[in-house]
């Protein structure tokens, strides 16, 4: 369903066909990009833009913000899963409230909620050399949030490199 609406608003690769076991996509003439190409402010604008056009769409789905739950599922499930030595060497308790404190905050009349990404590291992007169209992929933790988690969110993957120790300086 995500992946038709996103096709149908003219995001990511195009739905050609679907049967019951898969689907087939549009091939994207792009290139993924690399964690140092988020360090390049002309491309940086260019993911800005696509975001802002992303952020605006109206999908199908409740407008409704998914984060804090998902948020507390997965600590609930840290919690389950490691030894109490564990659960107060990562501050579980304390990213609990860290949470608690980023949702009232993220909640107030002056946040604006759209349609997010939530996964907006280098690999989930694409950009075609010649034309410079960025493209978003990979959607699924797609969902209504806070914008600013999003960018936030952006901003902190700017920081990874899954290929070597080295990041945006």
């Amino acid at each position: 369903m995500t992946f038709e609406s996103m096709s149908k608003h003219g995001q990511g690769p195009r739905l050609l066909g679907r049967f019951p076991t898969g689907r087939v996509e549009e091939f994207i003439h792009a290139r993924t990009l690399l964690a140092t190409d988020l360090c390049d402010a002309e491309i940086s604008a260019l993911i800005a833009t696509k975001l802002r056009e992303f952020h605006d769409l109206h999908m199908p789905s409740p407008k409704n913000v998914m984060l804090w739950n998902r948020l507390r599922n997965w600590l609930c499930a840290s919690k389950r899963l490691c030894s109490l030595d564990e659960v107060k060497a990562f501050k579980l308790d304390v990213i609990g409230m860290e949470i608690s404190r980023l949702e009232k905050e993220l909640s107030r009349e002056n946040q604006s909620i759209g349609f997010c990404h939530n996964d907006l590291q280098y690999g989930n992007i694409m950009m075609d050399e010649e034309t410079k169209v960025v493209t978003i992929i990979d959607y699924e933790y797609l969902c209504y949030n806070p914008i600013a988690f999003d960018l936030a969110n952006h901003f902190c993957e700017m920081a990874a490199d899954f290929h070597s120790n080295t990041s945006c300086s």
